[in-house]
């Protein structure tokens, strides 16, 4: 069977060792409660596995929209854009936790770090997706197209950016920013429906007083 990585490529991923510079906005307020939570995992679970069942959750909960609103033009019910919110907060969480468990069982690797970013890569096209239903983005097919590849570019550029310095960036506005406002917004389509983004607003200036 043909191998996949050379010789040096192999040697490349032993070496690797995960470095990052900045700090967003949101996530120190989290880490006190992802420090908090991770004390309470049990040592047999492996970070792995953690890493794919926050995925496993985001995408199943990403597909219950996907099947209810399959051109990103029909409204889901309410409770699949709930669904899709907790999902998403649930592998947040655990996307957080997983590097924690490793270092903390001694697990830590840079092919799990490779499996954990895959998850992301993954995950990204997902809930870009799903973003795009809940929205009902559908009726713009271009502005759909620029919502999807833009979360893709960005998360693209991103890693090779730490590729090519061995340092992945952090923005004030990162990922877990993102993320919230993502939660957020399906938040506002499970209480107000999805049309309530496609509505036009009316302008104040045209506003008419009617008497009572």
């Amino acid at each position: 069977m043909r191998r996949v990585l050379s010789d040096s490529q192999l040697q490349r991923l032993v070496d690797h060792k995960y470095s990052s510079a900045g700090r967003s906005f949101i996530e120190p307020l989290f880490q006190p409660y992802w420090n908090w939570l991770v004390t309470k995992m049990p040592l047999w679970l492996a970070p792995n596995l953690m890493t794919v069942t926050g995925l496993a959750l985001n995408v199943i909960s990403s597909l219950v929209v996907l099947f209810y609103s399959p051109r990103a033009t029909e409204p889901a019910p309410w409770w699949a854009y709930v669904g899709c919110a907790v999902g998403l907060f649930i592998y947040q969480t655990l996307d957080a936790l997983d590097g924690k468990q490793a270092r903390r069982t001694g697990t830590n690797s840079s092919l799990g770090e490779l499996f954990d970013h895959g998850c992301d890569a993954l995950s990204t096209v997902i809930i870009s997706i799903a973003l795009c239903c809940a929205i009902l983005l559908g009726n713009f097919p271009e502005l759909m197209f620029m919502t999807c590849f833009s979360g893709i570019l960005v998360y693209y550029c991103a890693h090779w950016n730490a590729y090519i310095t061995g340092t992945l960036p952090v923005n004030t506005f990162d990922v877990t920013e993102s993320q919230i406002l993502i939660m957020a917004v399906h938040i506002v389509s499970a209480v107000l429906g999805p049309r309530v983004w496609t509505s036009k607003v009316t302008n104040p200036s045209q506003m008419t007083l009617q008497p009572v």
